[in-house]
């Protein structure tokens, strides 16, 4: 899950959004005036991203530039989810996802934890907007739930490559798979096997893992297993 930064007016308020995602990803706006230039610029902010954007443009610009890019998805209220293909595609790109939610116990603050982070993790942490529409720590703000994590909406992420290998030896146990809902079906089923049961919005969130990963292909029609993948 992500974190979504909202633009807060002068005044103590909160964001808009009640569940937003902040990411900070390899990933940009591919609009020709939103184009990072080239020189001294290390960090490009993005307000939004929509659905038509290239997210392999976005990682071409992080190398290309070298630059950091953080962008803002929000977050399904069924179930958390980044929105969208470009949220699902956002997120497996990502270095860091934070979740940011308003507090249940205090509407002027709001809760900050890591969602998915590659690098060392952190204490969750509070914060509300003061009376000059800044951001500021939430001093004595107490967690309903001590450093509770939020709940991970990819934990196929977590999974190790020996169990992505058990796991995808069952799904292809016949072969190629003509069809996405098939294929859909025998990764559910073959996951669960092993031990990792997702649903169906998981599920295609994990298809997507997989092919970014270059672990399944998709070729005339049929899902191909890769086992030469490199994790």
């Amino acid at each position: 899950s992500a974190t979504s930064s909202t633009d807060v007016p002068h005044g103590r308020q909160t964001p808009r959004s009640k569940n937003t995602a902040t990411c900070f990803p390899t990933a940009g706006n591919t609009h020709k005036n939103s184009r990072p230039k080239s020189g001294r610029l290390s960090f490009y902010g993005l307000p939004a991203i929509a659905d038509g954007c290239t997210i392999g443009k976005l990682m071409e610009w992080t190398d290309k530039f070298q630059i950091h890019i953080h962008t803002v998805l929000h977050l399904n209220k069924s179930d958390d989810n980044a929105r969208g293909h470009v949220g699902t595609e956002l997120n497996n790109k990502a270095e860091t996802v934070l979740q940011v939610s308003r507090s249940k116990t205090d509407d002027t603050v709001s809760e900050v934890c890591a969602a998915m982070i590659r690098a060392a993790e952190f204490d969750p942490f509070a914060f509300r907007v003061n009376d000059y529409g800044l951001p500021e720590i939430a001093s004595g703000y107490v967690f309903t739930e001590p450093g509770k994590k939020a709940k991970d909406p990819y934990p196929y992420k977590e999974l190790t490559e020996e169990q992505h290998r058990e796991a995808l030896a069952l799904v292809f146990a016949n072969g190629p798979i003509k069809g996405c809902r098939n294929f859909e079906a025998a990764l559910k089923s073959g996951y669960a096997a092993c031990g990792h049961s997702y649903s169906n919005n998981k599920v295609k969130g994990l298809k997507t893992f997989l092919d970014n990963k270059g672990m399944i292909r998709y070729e005339n029609r049929e899902y191909i297993y890769n086992p030469d993948f490199y994790y």
